[in-house]
């Protein structure tokens, strides 16, 4: 039924065609009539529903033309035919011939003066689709006798058809309007959870291990436990940050939106403090408790706070599974560097074994992939040439996780 529904749904996007067919076979009657018909305009006609044609295929990204679509090309489709509707005005009076109306261009101009409102994005496409209007009203109000009245029935279908486009533009954007509603809900439940949950088990180790820390765990502590707290502590305060800043980052909403609304009650958070020096100590807890050699080459690289929350999460999940599966590694090597207009962060090691802790789902490589491709990067991983493990991770400077905000 679904398949039904889409190739139904195809034909209708294809349905306004029907109607210029009769209007065409018109025109080329019309434009046999008279042998110097063309200086009066019938060039600038063709040319003109060619255009406008295009500018409808290529709003409504119809097949095959649908690949060239983009709104440059739209737009200069619209405007070429405003100009060629123009010319095909002015061609009579220049010329002393009768001009030439062309049914076919009106129809589509019609038909196009509707598509662009209904998928008009910003006041120059609304300007557009009102010029491509007015010069096919204007065309037939210079045409004598009764080019008043035909212009008058072309303005009032032309008012008809751009009703019916703001109509659909205002579902379209009340549809968006209440997909991002969605979302944002979605994305403060996310935020309540973590919040709720994941952040104060996370507190509750913290608290723990300062507060065995403190009182030397009341002499039950060998030395080894010992020197172990402050790593758990230090790993507990890492993981609190970071939720924090998902939080945070879930939380917030484009207020640049004009139908952005402030959580009710909402307080202003401050972001966790993030970037290379929690990364060095991510690395530094690392190389103290692994036999390993760790070579480290970090250079000093701008990114975004979400930017190095990215980073950090790549640089855990490939230490975590160094532990996992590579056992017999006895050289890390982690870099982090400027790349080609990014930052790159790799970490690889030669170990082969496959033997260490064991354990993992696998699902975090895929959230670290995900979380480097929100951000606009690649992300790779898998054996080398030279048979050592890679896990890499390229951004770029300006990495943000802030949603990309949607053309309106």
């Amino acid at each position: 039924m679904s398949g039904v529904r889409r190739v139904g749904l195809r034909m209708l996007r294809w349905a306004w065609v029907l109607p210029l067919v009769p209007a065409l076979a018109l025109d080329l009657a019309n434009a046999g009539s008279t042998a110097e018909i063309w200086a009066s305009g019938l060039t600038a006609c063709g040319l003109g529903l060619v255009a406008a044609v295009s500018a409808v295929c290529l709003t409504l990204k119809l097949r095959p033309v649908a690949r060239f679509s983009s709104p440059l090309i739209s737009a200069t489709m619209v405007v070429a035919t405003a100009v060629l509707t123009a010319v095909a005005a002015v061609a009579p009076l220049l010329t002393n011939i009768f001009g030439f109306v062309s049914l076919g261009l009106m129809y589509t101009i019609v038909v196009l003066v509707g598509v662009r409102l209904a998928h008009a994005n910003n006041s120059r496409e609304l300007f557009l689709a009102a010029l491509v209007g007015a010069s096919g009203v204007g065309m037939l109000a210079a045409v004598p006798g009764d080019g008043l009245l035909l212009a008058s029935l072309l303005l009032t279908a032309t008012v008809i058809s751009a009703a019916l486009g703001l109509l659909v533009r205002e579902q379209r954007r009340g549809v968006e309007r209440a997909r991002r509603a969605a979302v944002q809900d979605e994305r403060r439940e996310m935020a309540h959870e973590l919040h709720d949950t994941v952040a104060h088990e996370v507190t509750g180790i913290l608290v723990l291990a300062r507060a065995t820390r403190a009182t030397g765990g009341a002499g039950a502590l060998n030395a080894a436990e010992s020197a172990a707290l402050p790593l758990i502590e230090a790993a507990a305060q890492r993981a609190l940050d970071q939720v924090r800043e998902l939080v945070e980052t879930l939380r917030t909403v484009d207020e640049d939106d004009e139908d952005f609304m402030p959580a009710a009650g909402g307080s202003e958070r401050v972001p966790a403090v993030t970037g290379e020096a929690q990364l060095r100590d991510l690395i530094d807890a690392y190389s103290t408790t692994t036999d390993a050699r760790v070579v480290v080459e970090v250079s000093s690289v701008e990114l975004s706070t979400p930017g190095w929350l990215a980073l950090q999460r790549v640089c855990a999940e490939a230490l975590t599974n160094i532990r996992r599966h590579a056992a017999d590694a006895t050289e890390v090597r982690i870099r982090l560097d400027e790349t080609d207009g990014g930052v790159l962060l790799a970490v690889a090691d030669n170990g082969s074994s496959g033997t260490g802790l064991g354990g993992g789902t696998g699902s975090g490589l895929i959230g670290a992939r995900e979380r480097v491709q929100l951000l606009g990067g690649s992300f790779e991983s898998g054996r080398t040439p030279q048979r050592w493990w890679s896990v890499s991770a390229r951004l770029p400077v300006s990495a943000s996780l802030q949603l990309r905000k949607e053309s309106r």
